[in-house]
């Protein structure tokens, strides 16, 4: 099956990256080793993608425009000061997200959910401020808002 036809299940019958992967997994027979060895692909391919679309971009969110971050939830975000931030998605609503109403520890658990970190890169989280620079906090801000921390 082709990229175009797993679009057209996708648009023409509902199809989820949820459902696709865990078709993936059952015609696999993914247990253990070879569950992490996905979840490790496909975290990898995220990482590479997000990166190409910031550097792409040339630049920060613009401060107060929406801006697309999900296409598949239709999530939207956008920068309303130097640390809050307001996301809103179909079917979910809004919510305004001002990291200094978290705890380091908050931020680093649900951070650590994407393969990320505060601190050093360890145990297969990467640190968060080297992947994004100067869009860290949007990132962070995103992560609490998709967790519902």
């Amino acid at each position: 099956m082709n990229k175009e036809e797993i679009k057209r299940l996708i648009l023409d019958q509902g199809l989820t990256a949820i459902g696709l992967v865990e078709a993936i997994i059952e015609i696999n027979g993914y247990t253990g080793i070879g569950l992490l060895a996905l979840y490790k692909t496909l975290k990898d391919y995220c990482h590479t993608k997000i990166k190409g679309i910031i550097a792409k971009s040339g630049k920060n969110h613009i401060e107060g425009e929406w801006t697309m971050t999900d296409p598949s939830t239709n999530q939207y975000g956008r920068q309303l000061s130097r640390h809050s931030f307001e996301f809103k998605e179909i079917n979910r609503g809004q919510e305004v997200i001002d990291i200094h109403r978290y705890t380091v520890g908050d931020i680093e658990s649900t951070i650590n959910s994407y393969g990320y970190t505060l601190f050093e890169s360890k145990n297969g989280n990467a640190n968060i401020l080297e992947q994004y620079g100067e869009s860290t906090q949007w990132i962070i801000a995103e992560c609490l808002f998709e967790m519902q921390v």
